[in-house]
């Protein structure tokens, strides 16, 4: 029997396959267990080795880099926010958004989501805390009211002096 289960962090597989059995009137136990998503990322993205890491061959060519991500891609499950240029030594120095200096966000962010803080060329500068709902960003700016809209949690690079 083949299972396909959506679960959250913490479910143990193995020990759902036992209690199915148990259920069934039977035992059970999961053979086979394969990972197709893993937060934002698929089995798509993943290269297979064939043998166990540690019988790599040596003779293969495998196209590492394609499937080395950065920070940034490896914290997708985070909204965005894009920092105009202009504004990225004042994250770097830790200072809160505010919407002048943005270029875009995710206009789907609600009130205390954590979302990605990244300049022009998707480089990331920080993570940070929306002090807003994102529909909000917009009226703050048509009405000049420049506040801050997200508190920086943790920044990434060299601050400016």
């Amino acid at each position: 029997m083949t299972i396909k289960a959506t679960v959250s962090p913490g479910t143990y597989l193995r020990s759902l396959a036992f209690d199915i059995g148990i259920e069934m009137g039977t035992h059970a136990a999961a053979i086979t267990l394969k990972r197709t998503k893993n937060g934002g990322f698929s089995s798509d993205d993943c290269i297979i080795v064939p043998g166990n890491y540690r019988e790599i061959d040596e003779g293969v060519n495998y196209d590492w880099a394609a499937y080395v991500k950065g920070l940034s891609d490896s914290l997708n499950i985070f909204r965005k926010a894009v920092v105009k240029d202009d504004f990225i030594k004042y994250i770097l120095n830790g200072n809160p958004v505010k919407p002048s200096w943005l270029e875009a966000y995710d206009e789907e962010a609600m009130k205390g989501e954590t979302v990605r803080i990244l300049d022009v060329q998707n480089h990331l500068l920080a993570l940070g805390t929306t002090q807003r709902k994102a529909s909000f960003f917009k009226t703050l700016s048509e009405n000049d009211r420049d506040e801050s809209i997200i508190k920086l949690k943790k920044v990434f690079g060299e601050s400016y002096v």
